[in-house]
């Protein structure tokens, strides 16, 4: 019985620990993040824009020049299919 004391008490601190270790790593997202952040709209049968889900920006060096960057927008592969199927849109 004490074994089984030990044990409990043990995962207990474990859980304890993880909890709390969420919490440090839960820190407010920085405002030069939420500035590459974009919304992806498409245009629906009428032609009215919808929002049809979000980016985000990233920047990468050009290693034949340092000075310079190739911006790329991110976002999930579905974001840009057309409804109910698995073709891209033709227009974002």
């Amino acid at each position: 019985m004490q074994t089984n004391k030990y044990i409990r008490n043990f995962i207990v601190v474990v859980l304890i620990i993880f909890m709390l270790g969420g919490i440090a790593i839960a820190a407010p997202i920085p405002s030069e993040v939420k500035s590459v952040v974009a919304f992806i709209f498409i245009k629906n049968e009428e032609g009215k824009l919808i929002a049809n889900g979000t980016g985000f920006f990233v920047g990468v060096r050009n290693p034949s020049n340092p000075d310079s960057f190739s911006v790329y927008l991110v976002t999930a592969k579905h974001v840009l299919y057309k409804q109910n199927t698995t073709d891209f849109l033709d227009i974002v």
